[in-house]
């Protein structure tokens, strides 16, 4: 059975948004891509638990994650995804894009596609985002897309979110 049967798939000019594949966990894991629970998986192993977890998740309509794949050459450049549940109409969005493709602009191109599934096909009233405080980027990636901020937590990370209005 695929892991992701029916997971929806997205796109933008130079991207498309797709499920995992079984047989790319060693490559996403390569790349820094797999993470789960806010961290990145330090084996292969816990890079396979992950992707489990997120067929999981997606079955019971607690997640989406996507890889995102260049049109151009097939090239896996980052991982994106609506992560913790919708509870209360509000969902989290995150990323992770490969080191090798950073400040290429990939995510101000894939955050409208975001927030399009989240407010438009989820239906969501709030969308969330949490990043490192030291993450100059995608502090401002955020607040370019209408993000604001929320709070400063205690683990470290700063809280962002927007309404469909914003």
């Amino acid at each position: 059975m695929e892991l992701f049967h029916g997971h929806p798939l997205l796109e933008s000019t130079r991207f498309r948004l797709r499920p995992i594949r079984s047989e790319e966990v060693d490559r996403t894991h390569e790349l820094g891509l797999a993470y789960w629970g806010g961290k990145p998986a330090t084996s292969i192993e816990f890079a396979r638990q992950s992707v489990e977890k997120m067929a999981d998740e997606f079955r019971n309509d607690r997640g989406y994650h996507w890889l995102v794949e260049s049109k151009v050459d097939g090239s896996i450049v980052a991982a994106v995804g609506f992560y913790r549940g919708f509870a209360d109409a509000q969902g989290e969005v995150g990323y992770v894009v490969g080191s090798p493709f950073r400040g290429l602009g990939i995510m101000t191109e894939l955050m409208p596609v975001l927030l399009a599934f989240g407010f438009g096909e989820k239906k969501l009233a709030r969308i969330i985002a949490v990043t490192r405080g030291e993450n100059a980027p995608s502090v401002a990636l955020l607040k370019r897309f209408g993000f604001i901020h929320e709070c400063d937590r205690d683990d470290g990370y700063r809280q962002f979110a927007r309404t469909p209005l914003a």
